[in-house]
């Protein structure tokens, strides 16, 4: 129980006294062996060569700390194996306390080089490995106790265990707090969620959309709002691990969140009885050699009664209560800094990762335009969404903070091109939760010579028009009627400021598209010709030309285009083409080498199958998706054994020929797990007739 002898007044006594060590040591261990591979997996350690290689300096970083860079690669690499050895010497229980403090350090650089990659699991792993850097979680079961098991009791003084569960608490509590928020509680946070499979005992009472609704968000917010008073309380606890354990469960299932689940799951049992794992222990056959429940009981009693004739304040237990009121406060009151800390403020309050909000708020992205103007000369061009950018992820176009970074990177970019002085504007369209398609940046102001603080809110950032939310259950239906009409279709709902203007290129390959204006009024430019639309007209776009839909009423305009692609059946045959193609290749491989004719295909035709299969192989069953799973970690492990071997051996030796690092090179790519699709559908020679 939380509180075991009951509630105690005197804080000195309720901080300070001994608990079995047990508990603590199980979240230590699960701690050490989940983050082993969190080092591999979402910290990049198996694509290090694409995150830190020579080609990095091309390309433009996030840190948290405006000019933190990383150091040379054979480095890095060499720090993220340093990383995975302390998981597992951390795991044991191994020169415990160096080892934590070694992983917290390096954990939290890597954590601060780059904001693009955060989440809030991140954040929370890094929370964790500082509570146990500041703990006595090696007082039980670890290398350590074995060697210095005569000086080191098996108890740890209470707060240990405090910090964690506040910490725990807080997710749970402030991430329902979160979800207070109205998109959430309307069912407009997350979509077709209730399309996987872990939803199907549900399927047979509950349409889709009210397993959107009432299982997804109305359940989830229940669910993190309470599970952590159900935790606290032991005649609730029980219920409260079964909801843990069922929810983290699906969500391991649903979502490509790495260890995040299987670390809660691990962290949730901390609420139980600090001896709860030793009893457990004790009951299995094979480990009874190690337990003593008696002996060890009489050893917290022991201390216990010591600590009538210790003193009660000293300066240690001063300092551990002044840390622990500091993280308390700390923790409770970052997730609403954001009054403060405005220049991270955009459609969402703060970088993501700190503040619990998880999954309240989803994005589409639907056009990106990078221009940059010479300002000597007057030229002006523009750049791909990707430009100078490893993450395919594009986050820049939701953090501000973020933009401004890539603005001036973008900046120093074009320098190296031969323009020293430039501007760049960003016109990035967003829906959030199922709005209109807006506007986030201003696309007249230049953002790379933007004066930037991180306390004042930047004025490139437009606003959300929240006054247009009530829109969506009419978008809904518009949607949906057009999905009963013809199931070659999209449809994309717009909204623009007054004074503004979009330009808008239609693919030949559209066979149609027109514009239906909702609300305001815009003039639409079509080559030399301008029409003027109001609410309820709509026009014919002509496909292959740019338009311009320039916004003209007081109020902000509203419409939507229905674009009806006639070659979705070409596109399709093509595939099943493609996929006829490989399996014929792979029965006769010498239609490759014999110089016969390979049919060409394009890459949405090659993609699309790709997608197709990886879908297929996934679908089954659980057997097949464990073997694909594994596949996948094992290669992951694989090629960053590799990486650390031959960094080890470029730093003691030198980097070798170029000849032994393109054979390297080749056989890193062959590793690369990515491409596990890439080696389902394609056989040898492939890649010489067509471009993966």
């Amino acid at each position: 129980m939380f509180f075991k002898n009951g509630y105690n007044l005197d804080v000195e006594r309720f901080l300070f006294r001994r608990c079995d060590a047990s508990l603590l040591a199980f979240l230590r261990i699960s701690f050490g062996f989940f983050m082993m591979m969190d080092v591999i997996q979402e910290r990049g350690m198996f694509r290090a060569d694409q995150r830190f290689g020579v080609e990095s300096a091309k390309f433009c970083t996030f840190p948290l700390i405006h000019g933190l860079k990383p150091f040379k690669f054979d480095v890095m690499v060499v720090m993220y194996a340093i990383l995975f050895c302390n998981s597992f010497f951390v795991a044991i229980g191994y020169l415990y306390r160096l080892n934590i403090l070694s992983y917290t350090v390096i954990y939290w650089y890597f954590f601060m080089l780059d904001t693009s990659v955060w989440n809030n699991h991140s954040y929370l792993f890094g929370l964790i490995a500082v509570l146990l850097a500041v703990s006595d979680a090696h007082r039980y079961m670890s290398v350590d106790n074995l060697i210095f098991g005569n000086n080191k009791k098996p108890t740890v003084p209470h707060w240990n265990y405090v910090l964690f569960r506040f910490q725990v608490f807080i997710v749970y509590f402030y991430a329902g707090i979160k979800k207070t928020e109205g998109d959430w509680l309307k069912g407009y946070s997350m979509q077709k969620l209730s399309r996987e499979w872990v939803f199907d005992p549900f399927r047979p009472f509950l349409s889709n959309e009210s397993i959107d609704l009432w299982i997804v968000h109305i359940g989830g917010f229940i669910f993190d709002i309470s599970v952590g008073f159900m935790l606290l309380f032991e005649k609730t606890r029980m219920i409260g691990l079964t909801l843990c354990a069922s929810f983290h469960g699906m969500n391991s299932v649903m979502f490509n969140i790495g260890m995040f689940p299987y670390v809660m799951m691990a962290c949730s049992f901390i609420f139980c009885d600090p001896s709860s794992f030793r009893i457990l222990l004790s009951r299995i056959a094979g480990c009874r050699w190690y337990v003593s429940v008696k002996s060890e009981s009489k050893v917290c009693n022991e201390e216990r009664s010591k600590e009538s004739v210790e003193p009660k304040w000293t300066l240690t237990r001063l300092l551990v209560m002044c840390f622990c009121c500091t993280y308390v406060i700390t923790q409770s009151f970052l997730p609403y800094s954001h009054f403060i800390t405005k220049g991270y403020n955009g459609w969402v309050q703060g970088l993501y990762g700190y503040s619990w909000d998880m999954m309240v708020h989803s994005f589409s992205n639907q056009h990106i335009k990078i221009t940059y103007k010479d300002l000597d000369t007057g030229d002006v061009g523009f750049l791909k969404p990707e430009a100078f950018s490893r993450s395919k992820r594009l986050r820049w176009t939701l953090q501000p903070a973020m933009a401004y970074q890539y603005a001036v990177c973008i900046g120093e970019q074009l320098k190296n091109l031969g323009i020293n002085n430039s501007a760049v504007y960003f016109d990035v369209w967003k829906s959030m939760n199922r709005r209109f398609q807006q506007r986030i940046y201003d696309p007249d102001m230049d953002i790379a010579n933007y004066q930037w603080s991180v306390f004042e809110k930047p004025k490139f950032v437009l606003p959300l028009l929240s006054d247009l939310s009530n829109w969506r259950e009419e978008l809904k239906t518009i949607k949906d009627k057009w999905k009963n009409f013809t199931t070659s279709h999209r449809v994309v709902f717009v909204s623009d400021f007054p004074g503004l203007h979009l330009d808008n290129y239609v693919s030949k390959d559209i066979g149609s598209a027109v514009i239906h204006v909702l609300r305001g009024k815009v003039v639409v430019h079509i080559n030399e010709t301008k029409t003027d639309l109001i609410a309820g007209e709509n026009l014919q776009i002509p496909a292959d030309a740019f338009h311009r839909v320039e916004t003209v009423s007081e109020d902000s305009s509203c419409y939507y285009y229905v674009y009806v692609n006639e070659t979705v059946k070409s596109v399709k045959r093509l595939t099943a083409e493609y996929g006829s193609w490989l399996k014929s290749t792979r029965n006769d491989w010498s239609q490759l080498y014999e110089g016969a004719p390979a049919p060409e295909f394009t890459k949405e035709v090659i993609d699309l199958y790709n997608k197709e299969q990886y879908k297929r192989e996934y679908s089954n069953g659980l057997r097949a998706r464990m073997a694909h799973l594994l596949k996948k970690k094992l290669s992951m492990l694989q090629r960053s054994y590799f990486l650390f071997w031959f960094s080890l051996r470029n730093l003691a030796f030198g980097t070798p020929p170029e000849q032994t690092v393109a054979v390297e090179s080749a056989l890193l790519n062959g590793l690369d797990s990515d491409s596990t699709v890439r080696e389902i559908t394609a056989g040898p020679g492939d890649g010489k007739r067509i471009e993966l």
